[in-house]
Parts: structure tokens; C-alpha cells; sequence
């Protein structure tokens, strides 16, 4: 029995390592990603600021030979001018603060580690047409983040944990539902949800619908922008 637990510990331990390693090597991608964007952003901002600058200050020179008719027009510019910069300007911001969310959770990793998934449902009984991998298409290397299924129209599709739904919308013309299960989410993809299941802490293995016709399953780790992609396949308890 003791041989057992301690056996159960040290495959607890590897799992939570290899986690911490894969959120840290993505975060430390997303983060150069970042700087790189926010390099760009600055230089724009920089770039629409000066444009600003200089239509003001023609438009003030205007005003004072009194050219209504090219003012008004460089009036317009110096408008259209100032929405850009300020819309520059907010999406530097939104960089930067995500920026500054990496920051914080690649402190909380080498500080505190980040918990091991919770033991997964399987969310169809089928075997997934493609996994957790990376694929080439075009010519071009691209990962499939999840779990990709063939199923029929009306296939029962249950939650992998439990959890909460924090999410429904669209995306290229399939319904999207996130379940948030606190330091994860699982994202199901193609789905049609059952009525009142937004509205109620859903438990593991609940039917919360039925396939569309092909489902795609993410679990992802909810630090960075996005949150981090993990393969599903190493979490199912059955």
C-alpha cells in the first residue's frame, strides 16, 4: 500500500513538472512574441503622433490666413488623425498589460508551480481522427491544440470535469463552449448545447450536449492571454 502512494506521489510530481515545463517554455514564446508587437506598436504610435503633430500645426497656420475651405479639409485630416493615434495608442495598452499578465504568471510558476490537471472525462466515446500534434498543412508546420472527433449528427457530448460554463459563442461557423474548471478550461468546439446548462455547475461526465457533426476538445491551462494548450490525452482517467 505505502509502495503504491509513494508511487501515486512520484507520478504526481513528474506530471506537475512536465506541466510547469510546457507553460513556461509558451509563456517565454508568447512573451518574445509581445515584446516583438510591442516594439511594432510603438513605432506606429510614434508614427501616427507625428502625422498628428503636423497636421495641427497646419491647421493652425491656415487659421490664421483664413482658408476656410482647406481648413475644414485639413480639419477632417487632423480628426482622423487623432482616432488613429488613440486607437494605436489603446491597443498598445492592451499589449502591454499583457505583457505585464505574463510577467505575473511566469513569477507564480517559479514560485509556486502551477497544479496538475484534473483527471478527465473522456468528452465522446470515440477515438479522436486527430490528436494533440503537429501537422503539415500546405507545406506549412502547424499544431492541432486539441482533440479533433468525427461523430454523427446527435452524439452526446459530456464534460471532461467539473466545472462551470464561462462561455458561448462562434467561431467559423461552429458553436464554441468553455467550461472553466479554475486553473483549466476544456473548449468544445462544434457542439450544440443542451438547454439550461450555461446556467448550472455541471459535474464530471454530465451531458451538457450533442455533436454537430465533428467535435474539436481543448484543455488549456488558463495563464497568458489565451490560455496555454495541453494534451488532453495524458489527463483521461478512463
Amino acid at each position: 500500500m505505502r509502495a503504491s502512494v509513494l508511487a501515486l506521489l512520484l507520478l504526481t510530481g513528474i506530471a506537475n513538472a512536465d506541466v510547469n515545463s510546457t507553460l513556461q517554455k509558451q509563456l517565454l514564446v508568447e512573451q518574445n512574441l509581445l515584446t516583438d508587437a510591442i516594439k511594432t506598436v510603438e513605432q506606429r504610435v510614434r508614427r501616427h503622433r507625428e502625422v498628428f503633430a503636423k497636421q495641427v500645426t497646419m491647421l493652425n497656420r491656415l487659421a490664421v490666413r483664413q482658408h476656410p475651405g482647406v481648413r475644414h479639409q485639413v480639419k477632417n485630416k487632423v480628426e482622423t488623425s487623432l482616432s488613429i493615434w488613440r486607437r494605436t495608442k489603446l491597443e498598445l495598452a492592451d499589449l502591454d498589460r499583457a505583457q505585464r499578465g505574463i510577467k505575473i504568471d511566469l513569477e507564480r510558476l517559479a514560485k509556486e508551480g502551477f497544479p496538475t490537471p484534473p483527471p478527465l472525462a473522456r468528452p465522446v466515446s470515440v477515438v479522436p481522427h486527430q490528436r494533440f500534434e503537429t501537422l503539415r498543412r500546405r507545406g506549412v508546420r502547424v499544431l492541432n491544440t486539441g482533440l479533433s472527433y468525427k461523430l454523427a449528427p446527435g452524439t452526446k457530448v459530456v464534460a471532461a470535469a467539473a466545472g462551470e460554463v464561462a462561455s458561448i459563442g462562434e467561431l467559423d461557423g461552429s458553436s464554441v463552449v468553455i467550461i472553466d474548471h479554475g486553473d483549466y478550461s476544456t473548449i468544445y468546439s462544434g457542439i450544440r448545447l443542451s438547454e439550461g446548462v450555461h446556467s448550472k455547475k455541471l459535474n464530471k461526465g454530465t451531458v451538457i450536449g450533442v455533436s454537430e457533426g465533428a467535435l474539436h476538445f481543448e484543455l488549456r491551462a488558463n495563464v497568458g492571454p489565451a490560455g496555454v494548450a495541453l494534451n488532453p490525452e495524458k489527463y483521461f482517467s478512463f
